[in-house]
């Protein structure tokens, strides 16, 4: 959440929330698109940080839905 201005932390993390929400592996690559192109023009910088991240973030979804985890917190930090 560093890239992501303070005022956009809700809608990016609910954003987020919505990839891992998605049933299997094509949806939530659909999602991530989705996130994407969403936030592409509007906030450049976030774009090219998850972009750039996507394989990290992604790559539970190599794994049964089961046992899929994000490893860190999902949420920014208060303050």
């Amino acid at each position: 959440m560093g890239v992501t201005p303070k005022w956009m932390w809700p809608a990016v993390n609910a954003m987020l929330h919505s990839v891992d929400d998605q049933p299997g592996t094509a949806a939530v690559q659909a999602q991530f698109d989705r996130l994407l192109d969403d936030v592409d023009d509007r906030l450049p910088d976030v774009f090219a940080h998850l972009d750039h991240a996507r394989a990290d973030l992604l790559s539970c979804t190599a794994f049964p839905k089961e046992i899929w985890t994000r490893s860190g917190p999902t949420t920014p930090p208060s303050g």
